[in-house]
């Protein structure tokens, strides 16, 4: 860490960039600073660099062997209990999940693991809620585990009771969600008194729930939220409006707002002509383009096919094999969904041929191959790809492909065969 600027960052602002860099999908810059905050003591930073490492070692299990995975899994525990020995003693909690993500955990891991467990229980309640508040605050669907909940509602009862909004807005959510118990009535009646003091997560909330009652009133309050700064809002906007000038506004706002899915939207209506709007496939293009690069799941596969293709509904947009790989490593690395498969096809392609990297026949085999199991369109020209490169593999090369497919895949029959 030589940097002289960052040198100079108290270990408070290094995190707080930090997790500026970490929310704006900045990981490098993210890691950079939580590593600066953690060697000037900051506890939390070293927390979130623990969780990004644990969280690699989840998300990017495609492009990694087993090695590398349980390197990252040790190095996510060392930043945990390094947290710990910084002074938060509730990451013990986070210590206890790292030891049973060990490879081939023991009897004796899981005893440590409940050990830790019980540590973290012994935390100062402030602590222990500060841990949860951090790891909810950035979520508009948050949903805290079972056993969180008897540390976290009588928390978040009082902080209502003092004016908390925030802490309005998370009762009502729990309680909507049966998390907590009220009923919907009880739901209501939080994000009621959330909006009518102003906050704009309640107000959308409570639109939300009367919208098929009342949409005019429903819209009042999405207005209010939007103008309170919730993209949400913004975006709910933008899909109740009539014409494409006051869908398109409200779309641009929700963008602003750091909606960026809504850039979804504004391709769509473009693509489609909906609500008078100028077909435009360029502009829609970009607009997947955009909500792409944003981390909309959404978009990753479209955009992983537009280039790969060069053109979006018949459109040319022009090839950019390199753009093409990137989207398609970024939908795997969501490693859910339905676009997944659409992206393991697109990167089997370009690793077939060399496009956007280096040729790899096995990786190429092994993508085709995972993306063919489903039953799409995709799941057809995957099928014949795979064919042709399987053909063309020796016998080792074939061991290969199948060792890994059953080391991504355990207790999935993957065959003895292409």
């Amino acid at each position: 860490m030589n940097d002289p600027v960052a040198a100079q960052l108290g270990a408070d602002q290094a995190f707080e960039l930090g997790h500026r860099a970490e929310l704006a999908r900045d990981r490098g810059e993210a890691i950079r600073l939580y590593e600066l905050a953690a060697d000037a003591g900051s506890a939390p930073a070293a927390r979130r660099r623990g969780l990004i490492a644990l969280q690699r070692s989840f998300s990017e299990t495609w492009r990694l062997r087993a090695d590398a995975i349980e390197a990252l899994r040790a190095e996510a525990e060392r930043w945990l209990r390094r947290a710990v020995a910084l002074g938060r003693e509730d990451a013990w909690e986070d210590v206890a999940f790292a030891i049973r993500c060990r490879a081939s955990a023991t009897p004796e891991d899981m005893i440590e693991s409940e050990s830790a467990r019980a540590l973290a229980a012994r935390a100062p309640l402030s602590d222990r809620v500060a841990r949860l508040l951090s790891d909810l605050g950035d979520s508009d669907t948050p949903s805290p585990a079972p056993h969180e909940l008897p540390t976290l509602l009588p928390w978040l009862g009082s902080a209502d009771e003092r004016g908390d909004t925030w802490a309005t807005w998370l009762l009502g959510r729990l309680v909507d969600t049966g998390d907590a118990p009220g009923g919907r009535a009880l739901a209501l009646s939080h994000w009621q008194r959330g909006a009518e003091r102003g906050d704009a997560r309640c107000a959308f909330e409570l639109g939300l729930r009367i919208e098929k009652k009342s949409k005019k009133e429903a819209t009042a309050l999405y207005e209010r939220s939007a103008a309170g700064g919730f993209g949400l809002a913004a975006l709910r906007l933008g899909h109740l409006a009539k014409t494409w000038k006051d869908a398109e506004r409200w779309y641009l706002r929700a963008i602003e707002l750091g909606r960026t899915d809504a850039w979804i939207d504004i391709a769509r209506h473009l693509s489609s002509g909906a609500k008078g709007a100028p077909v435009d496939l360029a502009r829609a293009a970009r607009g997947w383009e955009l909500a792409a690069e944003g981390g909309s799941p959404g978009a990753v596969a479209v955009a992983a096919e537009m280039f790969d293709e060069g053109e979006l509904a018949g459109h040319p947009i022009g090839r950019d094999p390199v753009k093409a790989r990137r989207f398609a490593e970024q939908g795997m690395d969501l490693g859910s969904g339905g676009g997944v498969p659409r992206c393991q096809f697109v990167m089997a392609k370009q690793l077939a041929i060399g496009e956007g990297g280096p040729v790899d026949r096995e990786g190429a085999a092994l993508w085709s191959r995972v993306a063919a199991r489903r039953s799409d369109a995709v799941s057809e020209r995957a099928r014949v790809l795979h064919e042709e490169i399987w053909g063309g593999l020796d016998e080792a090369s074939r061991r290969r492909v199948l060792e890994r497919d059953r080391e991504l895949h355990p207790g999935l029959d993957v065959g003895e065969s292409g």
